[in-house]
């Protein structure tokens, strides 16, 4: 099959580079990284505490016990009658969690179908402000909340609303994603993207680290009254400070988002006729992505539950866990990057690939973990797991003509936002079904999954270098591709 490949810069976005037409710019990647460490510190600062809450507001108000009854929960090395209280309350704060994430999740699958078109007109800056707005007025529902006792746990639900209906987490990292590959060549694209993913664990690690400690000394209001704080002073430095990459991006696209031609226009991009083996590299990354966040935002919505339940955990001792677990993962983003990639010479492909190997292991310890020790040798074995999302991102980016990426970047956002909805259905569901018996089973699911996203990336991975192979061209993957008049 003969190939010729067309030019497409007139469809491209006019962007900023790190050394743009005016000479050296300021460095926009290290700006807004800044945002999602503190946006991910706050977050990660309060997490842990806001479950706890909603197990005691479930205690209170929806199982109607008394508060010397629920401080049981608050006990280590559970038995007897706390052990059966605490299986009963996560089986009711099940069902809110799973609730909690849909109604947080559907806003910005929505929204994800649109933004990606859009932020080539109207700019990236947008998709990181209008997010961390609705993070602050959630956090400023979220003091009150904590303050009025013996309100709901379901109250929770209108807290978090703000949030999801101005894009979530999603069109966060749709906008710092897009910023950092509009100013980043290939080449040092997949450590850009590794990077931002590490800031935001850098920025989960001292979060998780301080979050109990902070709590015993302040208590619920005061700490989520700084944690609102931390987002106000995230976003007027956003506003002031990140720059908007597209050189020239129009003002007045608020109202313009919900529009049927964007819709259009991500879909004649993201699913127009292509090269076949381009097309189907495509399908195999996206869905192994799909998979991958499923698994993701499962795991987390029952992981703390897990821990409780089977190791008779507390806050202490799971914020201690996911801190060694992060800066596991910030080592293996760092083996990943500068090992691997920069000595070692390895390709995104094969990275991806130990990637999944990590994870695979990971569930599988976890599965079978009998003892605390277990999960710590889990974490271990995950080193490479985190480096799979912005891999995969970067393996996407590199396929594509760059006026195409920010379309199909909107495309893998909207599944990402699409996740929250059914992982954690599927995993509380499996979750409460195996709570007595087998509550490990969760991770026998994530590990199967993972498995399969395995197989997907091999594929993927053969397709790619079988085209590099035989491509004619130097670096046709920049260009449009399109097939001559005889191959259709």
């Amino acid at each position: 099959m003969s190939l010729n490949f067309n030019n497409n810069e007139e469809l491209e976005p006019l962007i900023r580079s790190s050394h743009g037409p005016d000479g050296p710019r300021r460095s926009v990647w290290l700006a807004v990284e800044l945002p999602l460490f503190l946006l991910l510190f706050s977050s990660s600062l309060t997490d842990t505490v806001t479950y706890n809450l909603l197990l005691y507001r479930t205690c209170i108000v929806e199982l109607e016990y008394n508060s010397t009854t629920c401080a049981l929960l608050n006990i280590l090395n559970k038995t007897g009658e706390a052990k059966d209280l605490e299986t009963e309350v996560q089986s009711e704060a099940s069902i809110l969690v799973t609730t909690i994430s849909v109604f947080s999740s559907i806003m910005p699958a929505v929204l994800a179908v649109f933004l990606g078109s859009w932020s080539d007109k109207y700019g990236r800056k947008p998709l990181v402000v209008w997010p961390l707005f609705g993070q602050f007025l959630t956090a400023v529902l979220t003091v009150v909340f904590s303050a009025v006792q013996y309100l709901s746990a379901y109250w929770f639900i209108l807290c978090i609303m703000p949030f999801a209906m101005l894009g979530g987490f999603s069109t966060i990292m749709l906008g710092a994603n897009l910023i950092t590959t509009d100013i980043t060549n290939e080449e040092d694209r997949s450590f850009r993207l590794a990077l931002i993913q590490g800031c935001g664990f850098a920025g989960v690690l001292t979060g998780t680290i301080g979050s109990s400690y902070v709590y015993d000394f302040i208590g619920y209001v005061p700490l989520f009254t700084l944690s609102a704080a931390i987002y106000f002073f995230t976003l007027l430095y956003t506003i002031v400070l990140v720059e908007e990459t597209l050189v020239i991006a129009e003002r007045g696209g608020l109202c313009k988002i919900f529009n049927c031609n964007l819709i259009k226009d991500m879909a004649r991009t993201c699913f127009k006729k292509r090269y076949l083996s381009i097309t189907a590299i495509l399908t195999l990354l996206i869905t192994a992505f799909a998979i991958t966040m499923f698994c993701i935002f499962g795991i987390s919505a029952v992981d703390y539950l897990f821990t409780r339940q089977k190791f008779q955990w507390l806050l202490k001792e799971y914020s201690t866990f996911c801190a060694v677990n992060i800066i596991i993962g910030l080592v293996g983003m760092y083996i990943g990057m500068s090992f691997f990639q920069s000595y070692c010479k390895m390709s995104d492909g094969m990275l991806l690939i130990l990637s999944y190997v990590s994870s695979i292991c990971d569930a599988t310890v976890r599965s079978l973990s009998q003892k605390s020790w277990h999960l710590y040798l889990a974490g271990m074995m995950s080193i490479l797991g985190s480096l799979s999302p912005p891999l995969i991102r970067s393996q996407i980016s590199k396929v594509l003509p760059k006026g195409e990426i920010a379309k199909m970047y909107s495309l893998v956002s909207c599944v990402e936002a699409v996740m929250p909805i059914f992982a954690p259905i599927l995993f509380n569901w499996a979750y409460y079904c195996t709570l007595v018996v087998f509550p490990g089973f969760i991770y026998v699911i994530s590990g199967g999954l993972f498995t399969v996203c395995l197989v997907l990336v091999i594929f993927a991975n053969i397709l790619y270098y079988r085209v590099v192979k035989n491509r004619s061209q130097i670096n046709p993957f920049l260009e449009e591709d399109v097939c001559t008049e005889n191959d259709q």
